[in-house]
């Protein structure tokens, strides 16, 4: 899907911003903490967790530049659960793209390789 490879993209640049921006991290981590508590209570997955990964995200990564674009069903895109999913989604996409490039990825590897990941992936999945 050719709407994929461009929000993996957007990902990768909102990444080398946030890598930028000292207090946006401290930001996020304080917030994962804070956190912690209900994820282990209720668990990950639990709507109220998911709500508050969210909320983080929308606090946080969202103030920066490039913003991610999210396109989709209006009807959907409208339900305040489904925003908080993509916005939880989002903020892992990010941390994603973090230890990509702690691991030596970079945007113009994922670029020409994208071939390659896809298959390496429908291999692991299959």
């Amino acid at each position: 899907d050719e709407a994929l490879g461009k929000l993996a993209l957007a990902v990768l640049q909102l990444e080398r911003r946030f890598v930028r921006e000292d207090d946006v991290i401290q930001q996020v981590q304080t917030g994962l903490r804070g956190l912690a508590g209900s994820k282990e209570r209720l668990g990950s997955s639990h709507p109220d967790v998911v709500a508050g990964l969210g909320s983080l995200y929308a606090d946080t990564v969202s103030t920066l530049r490039p913003r991610v674009m999210v396109q989709g069903n209006p009807h959907y895109l409208g339900q305040a659960g489904v925003v908080s999913e993509i916005r939880a989604l989002l903020l892992a996409a990010v941390r994603s793209a973090l230890l990509w490039r702690q691991l030596g990825g970079s945007q113009w590897q994922f670029l020409f390789a994208r071939r390659a990941m896809v298959e390496s992936v429908a291999r692991h999945l299959g």
